[in-house]
Parts: structure tokens; sequence; C-alpha cells
């Protein structure tokens, strides 16, 4: 018979806290070239589904395999590139899907992009697809989708913007701009910031730090919109209320720089927030089940960036004036897995990286 012997206390080690693994690929020549030269605007990222990263330089979006960069494939705007994403295509839009779709924001367009080939180890292809739809003097720096291809995008307006695109009507053009208002009962809505999506489930957090949760509904085909349906929301002053009640404290910052959203192993919508001094907010957004399911914001845990390491707590050392690289200071994460458990840094320019580098910093909380 098996004994147990006495219980003993110990401290917990806080170098297990932290976990973290940095990886690099070179960055091809005329990439770096592109950007020495680039007068307008420049920004750069990662294709995790593809295994691609990018960048875009002036008007002209560059994409290459980070395993084995030998091929650059260049991809030319109308205008300077805003902001890229990647999504899942609908099917019923197309006679053949492509396995993604590539959005590209200028300053005067939305265009979509099929890629297709890399999912399947061959090379990658790209192929246009005649989508696109004018600004009309919005620049839209965040562009999220849903699981079956819904695609939403925020331009600093209060509206959040939908990108509808199929067949041709008789009142409709093929692609178009959907405005949708959230926030109708607020006398000062504010600019949407950022955004997250899960499950049709879109999170948005504006200028005044107010959260909120909706519910995006298809009307139709890819070519119809969708309606927005607001299920819960938590001003400023209530996430206040509820950092005081776990930590009995304040956070260091009340600016909420990345939202993550993700859905539980039992069925529950949750949100991780990461602020501009680093403190990690982990939320669950639903209780109950099917028959009975009640939204909100009730936070579990947070975590402050001093002791779980997250790089915008630590001094960053100052950047030259000449941009060398593609790859400027990102502290904050780029990706986070369902629970805030395991952070990802994607794009990273670290203290000592060459210039050449593309880093990838991988941390668990």
């Amino acid at each position: 018979k098996a004994t147990t012997g006495p219980v003993r206390r110990v401290d917990w080690d806080q170098s297990l806290v932290e976990l973290t693994h940095n990886t690099r690929s070179p960055i091809p020549f005329s990439v770096i070239e592109a950007w020495s030269k680039a007068q307008q605007r420049a920004d750069c990222g990662l294709f995790a589904e593809l295994r691609h990263a990018w960048a875009s330089l002036d008007q002209t979006l560059y994409i290459w395999d980070y395993w084995e960069p030998s091929a650059v494939h260049s991809l030319p705007g109308d205008s300077a590139i805003i902001s890229v994403a990647l999504c899942p295509a609908r099917s019923e839009a197309f006679d053949e899907a492509p396995e993604f779709l590539l959005v590209m924001a200028t300053r005067l367009s939305v265009t979509l992009v099929g890629l297709s080939g890399a999912w399947s180890g061959s090379r990658l292809q790209l192929k246009t697809l005649g989508f696109s739809a004018p600004t009309d003097g919005a620049f839209f720096h965040s562009i999220r989708s849903t699981a079956g291809g819904r695609i939403f995008l925020l331009s600093g307006a209060p509206q959040i913007y939908e990108l509808c695109y199929g067949s041709e009507g008789w009142f409709r053009s093929k692609c178009r701009l959907l405005r949708h208002s959230v926030g109708l009962g607020s006398w000062h809505p504010g600019r949407l910031r950022i955004m997250a999506i899960s499950q049709g489930h879109l999170f948005i957090c504006d200028d005044h730090g107010t959260l909120r949760l909706c519910l995006a509904s298809d009307l139709g085909g890819a070519a119809s919109g969708s309606t927005l349906q607001e299920l819960a929301v938590l001003s400023a002053a209530k996430l206040a209320e509820q950092v005081r009640a776990v930590i009995s404290g304040s956070l260091s910052s009340k600016t909420l720089t990345h939202l993550f959203s993700s859905i539980s192993a039992d069925g529950h919508l949750q949100l991780d927030a990461c602020t501009a001094a680093g403190e990690r907010l982990h939320f669950v957004c639903s209780v109950g089940d099917s028959r009975g399911r009640k939204y909100g914001f009730w936070l579990q845990r947070l975590s402050s960036g001093d002791h779980c390491g997250a790089s915008a707590a630590r001094p960053m050392p100052p950047m030259p004036r000449r941009r060398t690289t593609c790859l400027e200071e990102h502290p904050q994460p780029s990706c986070a897995t369902p629970g805030g458990s395991l952070w990802l840094c994607a794009a990273v320019r670290q203290s000592g990286a060459t210039a050449a580098d593309l880093a990838v910093s991988l941390r668990l909380d």
C-alpha cells in the first residue's frame, strides 16, 4: 500500500514563468534594397498559415517563404499600402475558390488577390480576382475576418466597415464597402481602434477604452452584408472596477493595444487583451449554454508586464534615424493562444539582431 509523506510547501521559481525562443531567417536582398528606397510607408509581418513573410514598401507588396527565401513575389498596388491581411475565401463567390484571399488596403482602394499553392507545399501562386472597392478617403489600418470569410475593417472612424464581394446585382457592385454603426446608445461614440474576431463574434475597442462585443449574422451570400448585434459593453470605468477587485490596484496603462479572441474547451468566448505597459488581461465573455447564454466581460486574471516578461515593460534601445531594415521594434505580441498562456511576437527586431534578420519571439507566461 502506497503511503503519502508530509506535504511541503515550496516557493515558486520565477525563472520558470517565462520561456523564450527566437528564430531568425534572412530577408531577401531585393526587399532590403526596396526598403532603403521607400519614401511614404513601410510595414511588415507574417502569414503564418502560408509560412511566408511580407513587407509593404510604398505601393508594392513583397511576399516570400521565410524558410526558403529564394523567390520573392511582388504585388503592385494603386497607391501606398496601408494594411494587408490573409482571409479565408467564400466558395460561393468563385467558380474555383483560391486557398486564401489576400486583402490589400491602400490609400485609394481595398483589393482581393487569390493565393494558392503554399498550403499544399508547392510554389505560391497569386491570382488577380477583379474584386476591388474604392476607400472614399478612409485609411483602413486593421483587417479581420470570420472563419466563414466575412471581412471587416477599421479606419479609426466610429463605424465598422465590411467588404462584400460576389456576383453583381441590379443595385449593387460586385465588390463594395458597407458601414456598420456600433454604440448607438452612446452620446459620444469613440473612434474604433482595434478588433478581434472569433466565430462571428467581434470584439472592438475604441479610443475611450470601451470594449464592445457584437455578433455578425449573415444576410445572404458573399455579396450581401451582415447584421451586427451588440451583445455586451465594458466601459473604461467598469474595467477599472474589475481590475481593483482582482489585484487591489490599477492598470499601469489604460490604453489597450491588442485584442485576441478565442473559444475555450467548454465552448465559451474568451478575450485576451494587452495594454501599452505590457499587462495581460484575460476575460471570459460568455456563460451558460445555447439554451440560455449570457454575454459580458468578466476579468479572470491579470499579468503585469514586469513579472511575465513583457517586452513592453523593458526599456527599448533608441532606434537609428536611418531605416536599415523593415523590421522595426514591435514589442507587443502579434497573436496569442486561447487562454493567453502563449504569446507570439512576430517580426521583432531585438537588440543585437542584424539588419537582415527576421526574428520571431515566442513567450510562454
